[in-house]
């Protein structure tokens, strides 16, 4: 997309959002040991419950919960060194001695993530995945995948590993398109069109593909100004 369609709405109550998904975002992003996959655990369920996941929070959930992350912790390992804007997911790594695909190994942990049980299914998965990559992995949801099946973006649901990674493939071509944009209308080189980008919305942190998903929120929900 150019810079010109870009629109980021406020995700907070005022602009007639659920919640402040916004305030709910900053404070997980900077206050949550996100860069430690075994670490904080508690906190994580809390804020994928800010974000309306409904997980209960039973010592059994949790238990399995650690169980489904140290079985993924390589896989996280390898792919977290990525952007979105950089990774090739055809590029091989190895893996528990297996020579394996950038695409499986985000499979991989999609299809984990998301057979926790207790509710933490496949959107739970992808937000738990984007906080601790949220400079490669995107968050997904209902109104989302709706509106980008509808608009025909993408052909099939985020709830499958499959569709996750074709929502991905569709916004790495988004963030090119508008990086490759703002070089151009701002006569940027890449590395300062990243910086551009990255500072375009304080409330993403600095995460591009949280731009991008916040952007189709807004298009996809019927808010104020949409």
């Amino acid at each position: 997309m150019k810079e010109k369609d870009l629109k980021v709405y406020a995700m907070m109550r005022h602009n007639d959002f659920r919640r402040d998904y916004d305030k709910f975002y900053m404070e997980s992003r900077r206050t949550t040991d996100w860069g430690n996959l075994m670490e904080d655990i508690e906190n994580k369920v809390t804020f994928l419950n800010q974000f309306v996941c409904r997980i209960p929070r039973r010592p059994e959930l949790f238990r399995e919960l650690r169980r489904k992350l140290e079985e993924t912790s390589e896989y996280f390992k390898a792919i977290r060194v990525f952007t979105l804007q950089n990774i090739n997911f055809n590029h091989s790594v190895i893996i528990n001695d297996e020579d394996i695909s950038l695409e499986r190994a985000i499979k991989r942990i999609h299809r984990s993530l998301s057979d926790v049980g207790y509710k933490f299914r496949s959107v739970a998965a992808t937000k738990y995945m984007h906080m601790t990559c949220p400079d490669l992995l995107i968050m997904v949801d209902a109104v989302v995948g709706k509106y980008l099946i509808k608009e025909r973006k993408i052909a099939k649901k985020f709830s499958s590993a499959e569709g996750y990674i074709e929502a991905l493939k569709y916004y790495k071509r988004e963030i090119e398109d508008l990086i490759n944009d703002v070089i151009k209308t701002k006569d940027e080189n890449r590395e300062s069109a990243l910086v551009y980008i990255k500072n375009i919305d304080k409330s993403t942190v600095r995460s591009i593909p949280r731009l991008i998903d916040k952007h189709f929120k807004g298009k996809g929900s019927p808010i104020k100004g949409n």
